[in-house]
């Protein structure tokens, strides 16, 4: 399902003005993490656990949901960048952030992603169900 898409291809049409994210995104080096959930589902724990990951994995690169395009919910992501930038231990560098996707570009994502991460205390359902049908 989905093959079509290469992390070329998708890195393409999701970020065709962004050379840095894109470029990133298809680098075969690193390894893709991606978490499809919107940034209100991003309990205080969630940059802790990225920066974990990080940590851990030194060919991270984490792929979040950008939504400052959706009006009510620009605050939640400046909230969320902000943390993470005052969490030392998380390398802003080392993450992608892209706008919200196509369904196909979606489920394309959960394809060519080496992991596919949940949000904390909202998880289990659509993204658990849809990152399954891989």
């Amino acid at each position: 399902m989905f093959s079509q898409y290469t992390l070329d291809t998708i890195a393409d049409d999701v970020l065709p003005w962004e050379e840095v994210g894109s470029n990133k995104m298809k680098d075969p080096n690193l390894n893709l993490y991606f978490c499809s959930n919107a940034p209100f589902k991003f309990y205080f724990t969630f940059d802790t656990i990225i920066a974990g990951i990080q940590h851990k994995d030194p060919n991270t690169v984490v792929v979040l949901i950008d939504l400052t395009d959706y009006g009510i919910l620009d605050s939640l992501h400046t909230r969320i960048k902000k943390d993470s930038e005052l969490n030392p231990d998380v390398a802003l560098d080392r993450i992608v952030f892209v706008p919200k996707m196509n369904h196909h570009h979606l489920m394309a994502m959960y394809s060519l992603s080496d992991v596919v991460l949940d949000s904390v205390y909202f998880v289990g359902d659509t993204t658990l169900r849809e990152a399954l049908l891989r």
